[in-house]
């Protein structure tokens, strides 16, 4: 792998090359800063990423509700339409209905 001396006849060595632990971390003042600003930001980012999730969800369940709310009102009004009465008091009432619901 060319580490070392070609051949160790003549130096007084065995040739064994043994990896120097003494240089320890090179990494700088500034190369340590901005690896620490950039894990910061991807936690910051991390973090508005669940918050939109949350908010998604809460938009979801908020909708389901009002959903269910609708279909109650049309089966309201289909029953309504059924017993035969006026449009202006049909609406009337549902729209009392859907009050009472939300």
């Amino acid at each position: 792998n060319g580490v070392g001396l070609q051949t160790p006849r003549g130096t007084g060595t065995s040739g064994y090359v043994q990896k120097n632990v003494a240089t320890g971390n090179t990494e700088g003042f500034r190369q340590k800063r901005a690896r620490a600003e950039a894990e910061e930001e991807r936690k910051e980012a991390n973090q508005r990423m669940h918050a939109a999730r949350r908010n998604a969800r809460h938009e979801i369940i908020e909708h389901n509700k009002k959903r269910s709310v609708e279909v109650k009102c049309m089966e309201y009004r289909a029953l309504l339409e059924d017993k035969g009465l006026e449009d202006d008091v049909i609406y009337k009432m549902v729209d009392t209905r859907r009050n009472e619901l939300m």
